[in-house]
C-alpha cells in the first residue's frame, strides 16, 4: 500500500511537472508556437491641443498632437504600431518620444506626438496631419491651421 502511494505522488509529480507553465524565455509566442498578432486598430481618433499653430520663425513651438487606438468595441488598444504624417508639408515636422520603431501606444492606447511649424516655416497655411495604423491601415485626419 506504502508503494502504491508513492508510486501514486511521483506519477502526480510528473504530470504536474509535465505541463510545464509556459516558457521562461520571454518570447511573444502564443501557446501554438507561432508569433502574436500585433494589435491592429478599428478606428484611430486623432486630437490637437489647438486646432491653430503659432507662426515660429525658429520651429521650436510645439503642438501636442494625441492619437488613440481603439478597437470594434470603442476599447482603447496598446501596442498598436501608428505613424504620423503632416501631408508633405516641407517645413513641418512630428516628433515621437519613442523608442519603438515604429512607434507604439501605450498602456491607455495613447500614442503623443509634437508637431513643429519647422525652422522658417512661418507662414499661414494649413497642415493636414494623418494618424495611420501600420497594420490595418486605419487612419484619422485633422487640420491645423
Amino acid at each position: 500500500m506504502k508503494r502504491a502511494f508513492s508510486f501514486g505522488m511521483v506519477l502526480a509529480y510528473l504530470l504536474v511537472a509535465g505541463c510545464g507553465g509556459g516558457s521562461s524565455d520571454n518570447s511573444i509566442l502564443d501557446p501554438g508556437g507561432g508569433l502574436l498578432a500585433t494589435p491592429q486598430a478599428s478606428t484611430i481618433q486623432l486630437i490637437a491641443e489647438s486646432p491653430q499653430f503659432p507662426s515660429d520663425q525658429t520651429g521650436l513651438d510645439t503642438l501636442t498632437l494625441t492619437a488613440i487606438a481603439k478597437d470594434d468595441n470603442n476599447n482603447s488598444l496598446s501596442g498598436v504600431a501608428i505613424v504620423f504624417d503632416a501631408g508633405g508639408d516641407p517645413s513641418a515636422s512630428i516628433n515621437v518620444d519613442s523608442t519603438d520603431n515604429p512607434p507604439v501606444t501605450g498602456s491607455a492606447g495613447i500614442l503623443a506626438a509634437d508637431l513643429s511649424n519647422g525652422i522658417g516655416g512661418a507662414q499661414n497655411r494649413t497642415i493636414q496631419i494623418t494618424a495611420t495604423d501600420v497594420q490595418s491601415g486605419v487612419a484619422a485626419s485633422i487640420s491645423i491651421q
